[in-house]
């Protein structure tokens, strides 16, 4: 109710002012303060715009950490695979050497020698295979890392808004 009288105050001394009249000292704290709240106002609603902005940004920014660890963790996901193939490989490759060397008769030694290779081709394959998703685990670390720095940058962006409201 008193910001009311204030209001009608405010548009009286205006419409006083606006004709050229001077308005009465009263009328002219009251005009004060309209400006000032006016001010203050238009100062608390660019803060508000300024945290929505920020708080839009933070939620795009938390979803890309999210996409990026994701990324990171299929890619090792991956490698564990390969190396679990890898080692079943070196088994399979140990066995059939072994086989071999107990082999009874030439035919069964060609043919395991014959196996042999192919597990060693298989092997080399998996390898650079293995080393390729290596390189991309590190790629997906770094990119995680660089995604959660902007993330900090914004909480901490976020922590000033908060700050400067508290000592309003």
């Amino acid at each position: 109710m008193k910001l009311l009288w204030l209001m009608s105050g405010a548009l009286l001394l205006c419409a006083g002012t606006a004709s050229g009249q001077t308005a009465p000292p009263d009328l002219q704290t009251v005009l004060g303060e309209v400006r000032q709240l006016r001010q203050e106002l238009k100062n608390n609603l660019a803060t508000i715009q300024r945290t929505n902005i920020l708080l839009y940004r933070l939620q795009l920014q938390d979803a890309a950490v999210g996409r990026a660890q994701q990324r990171l963790d299929d890619a090792h996901a991956k490698v564990a695979e390969l190396q679990s193939v890898h080692k079943n490989i070196d088994g399979a490759i140990k066995n059939t050497e072994e086989a071999r060397t107990n082999a009874k008769s030439a035919g069964e030694q060609d043919n395991l020698q014959t196996s042999l290779v192919r597990l060693r081709v298989r092997l080399d394959a998996m390898a650079q295979d293995e080393s390729d998703r290596q390189s991309k685990v590190a790629d997906f670390e770094q990119q995680l890392r660089v995604e959660q720095a902007k993330l900090s940058e914004l909480q901490d962006g976020l922590d000033q808004i908060d700050r400067a409201l508290k000592a309003q």
